[in-house]
């Protein structure tokens, strides 16, 4: 009896000396998963009405939902455009390409929990439109993929000489019901067209509430997203912290449509203003990626943690025809001077890029089978040799200028971005080579190095403002080249409400319009034909000077880091929204 009573009591002991230890065993903590990203400067705005800086397209690609997205294939080979907050693709319900239904997603929400319906789209386009808030990205909703009925003509009437009323009502959007839109487009256009153009941030939403609420007492102007109190979610992620030209914060959203794609429990973006202090930080684990430029893409160039992909934007050189103090700007030949003197084999040899001739990048596709079009280009024959730079050609053309001109010397003023590495050592290069070419004492070139922020306010003030600036290096980056080349030639159109200078091409406009007509837009072959002209004639007319196109080798993941695509994808580029981290490194 005692042995067994012993027995029962040394097995009570082990019960809870067992029951102790699971009692006090902690739950399995799951580290959240954050992605922490470089910003090369401070974003403007998170308002998609007004966003142009890359900066301001980090926010607006986490927080806003579209009609449809570029989204991670399966495998990791590259992106397809999906429906995203849309219920399916866009129905041709006319059987020509000319009016269109979209069905909007019915469990769609913003990170409040309110449903997204119609009304949230048709409100966000008719702000975007308003003619009176002249909203610098309402000209590319208005046209860009695609073309809206009227949509361009009523944004611009308060503007236009003579002026010319547009209702509201005249413009091709319209409400079938609580979950359906209807698009009257100006032409005839392919379901591709319509997913791509509504795959933009700037086709995306705007919190009516708060919208109304930064409206000025005028309504020329609204403070929405300004700050992150004054934006309100509608894609993956929501806002959470914006630490103005020093950090932004984005936790994800739980409303979000494809929540469950989403892997990531935040983003940072911290900005870096210097590329050497970003490779610093990433070397120090506080970055997952760094961009590489510069001396940087030869110091890392075998190193296994780079990854590749490609670059729309091409450094080029504006000069300003129409400065009052500089008619010789406006002269063909002094134009040409400057084209054919710079050396941009040696420049992208000292930037680490790839020297460029003419305007298209590299990245955009001729045809549908994916032959590039700087293939084609290569192969039509007007390409100048050495990459276009021949000093003696330059010097007769320079002084055939100063004769016609009747001029001694000139003196000129060179802006420049501070913050990027390639546009410092353009300027510092041609301030140079320049005069060594056409005398030091006949010409001599000022370099200016200006705030991103200023030296892109100059640009798109100089159609209006003649004195802006002088020269200056610039770059587009455009998306919509990637499928379409002749989309590249838009912004160099005199009547383009963005141009970075007082374009006057009548040729160029002339290709340009006969490009996106119809029966012309729908056959690639033709495009092609005509986007190789309007190179042809880009640089004959020296519209600008391109001079390099960056350096493929774009930067460098760290061993945390998954990617979401194997390689960079023209429609969704990394697709940042859609990595992952290994939380265990």
């Amino acid at each position: 009896m005692m042995r067994t009573r012993v027995a029962l009591i040394a097995i009570a002991v082990i019960m809870s000396l067992l029951a102790g230890c699971t009692q006090e065993q902690e739950p399995e903590v799951q580290l959240p998963k954050a992605l922490y990203l470089p910003s090369l400067r401070a974003a403007a705005t998170a308002n998609i009405h007004l966003g142009g800086l890359d900066a301001d397209g980090e926010i607006t690609n986490l927080i806003t939902g579209t009609l449809y997205t570029w989204m991670p294939l399966p495998d990791r080979s590259g992106t397809a455009l999906v429906p995203e907050l849309a219920g399916g693709e866009p129905i041709d319900v006319s059987g020509d390409g000319t009016v269109w239904h979209v069905k909007i997603r019915e469990d769609a929400k913003w990170e409040n929990g309110e449903p997204i319906t119609a009304d949230s789209f048709i409100y966000s386009w008719k702000m975007m439109l308003d003619p009176k808030l002249v909203n610098s990205q309402a000209s590319n909703f208005a046209r860009y993929f695609i073309e809206i009925e009227n949509a361009l003509a009523y944004a611009v009437q308060e503007s236009t000489e003579p002026k010319v009323e547009v209702a509201w009502e005249d413009v091709g959007i319209k409400k079938i019901d609580d979950h359906t839109i209807e698009l009257t487009l100006a032409g005839a256009y392919s379901v591709e067209e319509v997913m791509r153009h509504f795959a933009a941030d700037r086709s995306g939403l705007v919190y009516e509430p708060i919208y109304e609420a930064e409206m000025n007492a005028d309504r020329t102007a609204t403070l929405y997203g300004t700050s992150k109190e004054t934006v309100l979610s509608s894609g993956p992620f929501i806002l959470v912290e914006w630490v103005k030209g020093a950090e932004r914060v984005f936790e994800k959203n739980p409303y979000y449509v494809h929540a469950d794609r989403i892997k990531l429990d935040k983003i940072v973006y911290r900005v870096v203003e210097d590329p050497g202090t970003r490779v610093q930080m990433f070397e120090n684990g506080e970055l997952d990626y760094v961009d590489l430029v510069g001396e940087y893409i030869t110091q890392y160039a075998d190193d296994p943690r780079v990854i590749y992909g490609a670059s729309r934007a091409i450094r080029q050189l504006e000069i300003n025809s129409s400065y009052p103090d500089q008619p010789i700007f406006d002269n063909i030949n002094f134009r040409k001077a400057i084209y054919y003197a710079i050396d941009r084999e040696t420049i992208a040899e000292l930037a680490n890029a790839q020297p460029m001739p003419g305007i298209v990048p590299y990245t955009s596709a001729a045809y549908s089978d994916g032959t590039l079009f700087r293939t084609v280009a290569e192969q039509a024959g007007y390409l100048p040799e050495n990459y276009g730079y021949d000093p003696e050609l330059a010097l007769e053309y320079f002084n055939k200028a100063l004769e016609e001109e009747g001029l001694d010397k000139v003196s000129v003023v060179l802006n420049y971005t501070t913050t990027l590495q390639d546009h410092i050592i353009i300027a510092e290069f041609i301030q140079q080579s320049l005069p060594e070419i056409f005398g030091e004492d006949r010409f001599e070139m000022e370099i200016r190095g200006l705030p991103s922020a200023q030296n892109i306010d100059n640009l798109k003030a100089s159609p209006t403002n003649p004195r802006a600036y002088q020269m200056a290096l610039a770059q587009w980056g455009l998306s919509a080249a990637d499928f379409a080349p002749n989309k590249v030639f838009e912004v160099y159109t005199s009547d383009y409400p963005r141009r970075n200078g007082p374009y006057k091409s009548t040729r160029l406009d002339e290709l340009y319009a006969e490009s996106i007509r119809d029966e012309v837009r729908r056959d690639e072959k033709r495009v092609v034909e005509l986007a190789l002209e309007m190179e042809k004639v880009f640089i004959e007319e020296v519209i600008n000077v391109p001079i390099i196109t960056s350096s493929t080798g774009l930067g460098m993941a760290g061993d945390r880091l998954i990617l979401a695509v194997d390689q960079w994808s023209p429609g969704g580029g990394w697709c940042w929204k859609f990595a992952d981290i290994d939380v265990t490194k």
